[in-house]
């Protein structure tokens, strides 16, 4: 749907995805979350930051459809 930028679908490429890791590694690593999650504040801070370091920018949905992936896919 044209407009409607959470209904896109991502284009993930692999620079993409580690700057994106390395952007959750960084606030785990300094502290800035106590929890298993990231709250509104930090997902805010994840975009902001993700869409400074790449062309695209992504929405809080798209990086979290991306994080639960992430996680699905590497859980043992």
């Amino acid at each position: 749907m044209k407009g409607h930028q959470s209904q896109d679908k991502a284009y993930w490429i692999k620079r993409n995805v580690a700057y994106f890791l390395c952007i959750c590694i960084i606030i785990v690593d300094n502290g800035m979350t106590l929890n298993t999650y990231f709250d509104k504040n930090k997902w805010k801070y994840m975009m902001n930051t993700f869409k400074e370091m790449t062309d695209p920018s992504f929405t809080k949905s798209q990086l979290k459809n991306k994080y639960d992936g992430i996680k699905k896919n590497w859980r043992v």
